[in-house]
């Protein structure tokens, strides 16, 4: 038989195998094009190249950056040598569908391209021409006069990443603006609060929270992520949701502070499960590649990615910064479409796949006198082990990602008078809510437990920093506690006990781990799919969900128990 610690590795295997599949095997449909970017500004100006450009002393406003379509009159690229030999590019950074051209005179009324052809590349060695229905290759009618807009399409919509066009005839001169049409689905920053879950190595201010937090360290804030040690061992994780395709980098500095603080150098690792982390090379690299960062606080610094990646988790990893180590940072890619996959789910139909942060971790049942107050003897059950995850026991049937019924647990009084269900995230996570999905909607769960959900009042959601012991009668423990308690932390501790005993029997966990209650009004807690938003955001590894049922319930004639075929934590 395949031991704890084989079903747990077995199932990381699994879910890291099953990250390509989150992806679309055609990751370019698009359901519509339009300009990429010349016109917007969104093409920088160092994604612009030429093969030559007439020099700025004897005209003005003749450089590369001047080849947008709709400047102003009179600025424009315009090639050094009147000859056929001439190229105007565009590095689009991430790999498009492209359908045409739109192409400009100087706007002097003195120079334009009357045509032209056009090649593409996906890496800037191999080129192509593109072709008409007879493979070609293609003569594109250019422009009348140096300040109408012609446009022309493609044949066939072409992938490409760089763009070049190559006057064939022109008017006096070789001078052009331009814009390319297509569409770029993977060219979206994935990164947006509120779906991006952001972590770190270290941080500043985590008490005022104010800034520094690892939750200011999307590219979208005016603040920043602040390390707390000043070392390369630093990092800022993003966690992009279901695995999918990454194909460029954005950075900032710190945005408020009095000091400059930016980090001008950093890797880049990534993974799936957050174990093994694989470090970012592309093929001019045999060593990880250092991408180079910022030169101020506000100023962005993208990188386009030569090899994308798949993947789920992104680490930031600072080389070398100014002041200190400080920086905001974003990710492009494509956005997830489909199946959200397990681990996954979406809160209602219209938003993003986001993670479960429950889904494979140990969970068991317990007296909510393990919380503090449930009353009654303690019967702690489905006790997983605390290293490995056990997907047989019925506790973690809740947790398993699977709503079925031979996949629940149930929560009932017949031993405790206020029973308990918790869930160990492994690590402190900001939780936002709980789903719980009850079966109702299964006509064999529902049938057995409607009597008894009658006598539910309502279900409580609290969230913990650490784990509540009933164990307190143990000598021994109390003496490795009384050592504890000489530390400040210690004593948070042992002021947590005290309160517990004040409540015991009362309500059960401190008011302050307190995320939100579902009662029974409205049949609330009769629905298949129940909803405990938080009433602020929590921070905490321990997730309990008590239930409490109404006066009557207390009786031994009357019990209540509700279903847990899977919770979800976000």
């Amino acid at each position: 038989a395949m031991t704890t610690r084989g079903h747990e590795a077995l199932l990381l295997l699994l879910l890291a195998a099953v990250g390509a599949t989150f992806v679309q095997a055609d990751d370019l449909e698009c359901s519509q094009d339009g300009p990429l970017g010349m016109i917007t500004g969104e093409i920088r100006d160092w994604q612009i190249t030429a093969s030559s450009t007439f020099p700025s002393l004897d005209a003005l406003y003749c450089q590369e950056k001047y080849g947008r379509l709709y400047l102003p009159n009179g600025r424009s690229w315009c090639a050094q040598q009147k000859g056929t030999s001439e190229w105007l590019q565009v590095d689009l950074g991430v790999e498009a569908l492209v359908t045409g051209v739109m192409t400009q005179g100087r706007g002097d009324g003195k120079e334009w391209i009357t045509a032209y052809r056009v090649t593409y590349s996906q890496d800037a060695n191999k080129w192509n021409y593109v072709d008409t229905h007879l493979g070609t290759q293609r003569v594109f009618d250019g422009n009348v006069d140096s300040y109408s807009v012609k446009h022309n399409y493609f044949d066939q919509p072409v992938r490409a990443r760089f763009i070049r066009l190559h006057p064939v005839k022109f008017r006096r001169h070789p001078s052009m603006r331009m814009e390319i049409i297509g569409c770029q689905p993977c060219k979206q920053l994935l990164s947006v609060p509120p779906y991006d879950r952001l972590s770190a190595s270290s941080a500043r201010g985590r008490n005022r929270k104010r800034t520094c937090d690892p939750s200011y360290g999307h590219i979208l804030t005016n603040k920043g992520w602040c390390a707390k040690i000043i070392n390369s061992n630093q990092w800022l994780q993003l966690d992009l949701g279901p695995p999918t395709k990454v194909t460029g980098l954005v950075t900032k500095g710190r945005g408020d502070g009095k000091g400059n603080a930016w980090v001008t150098a950093y890797r880049i690792a990534y993974s799936n499960d957050e174990r093994l982390w694989t470090y970012y090379k592309d093929a001019a690299h045999q060593s990880p590649r250092i991408f180079g960062g910022n030169s101020d606080r506000n100023t962005e610094r993208v990188h386009y990615l030569s090899k994308p990646f798949v993947t789920r988790y992104i680490r930031f990893h600072p080389v070398t910064w100014h002041r200190h180590i400080s920086m905001r940072a974003g990710v492009y890619g494509c956005p997830h479409r489909g199946a959200c996959g397990p681990g996954y789910f979406r809160v209602n139909n219209a938003t993003r796949c986001q993670g479960n942060l429950a889904f494979g971790k140990n969970a068991y049942v317990n007296d909510a006198g393990d919380g503090g107050g449930g009353g009654g003897k303690h019967r702690k059950r489905h006790l997983g082990s605390r290293n490995s995850w056990q997907p047989d026991l019925p506790s973690n049937k809740a947790v398993d990602g699977v709503v079925a019924r031979h996949s629940c647990d149930v929560l009932s009084n017949a031993e405790v008078n206020v029973p308990a269900w918790v869930v160990d995230l492994k690590t402190r996570q900001p939780v936002q809510g709980v789903f719980i999905y009850t079966g109702l909607n299964d006509s064999s769960i529902g049938a057995s437990l409607t009597r008894h959900l009658d006598n539910l009042d309502r279900l409580e959601v609290y969230v913990a920093k650490r784990k509540f012991s009933d164990d307190r009668g143990s000598k021994k423990r109390k003496r490795k506690r009384n050592r504890r308690n000489r530390t400040r932390v210690a004593k948070k501790k042992l002021n947590d006990d005290r309160e517990l005993k004040k409540r015991k029997g009362k309500t059960g966990l401190p008011e302050r781990l307190h995320c939100g209650t579902i009662r029974s009004l409205n049949w609330a807690l009769q629905r298949p799919r129940i909803h405990v938003p938080c009433s602020r955001l929590m921070n905490g590894r321990y997730v309990y969900l008590q239930a409490r049922g109404s006066r009557m319930a207390y009786s031994r004639r009357w019990q209540f128990k509700t279903a847990l075929c899977e919770v979800i934590v976000y």
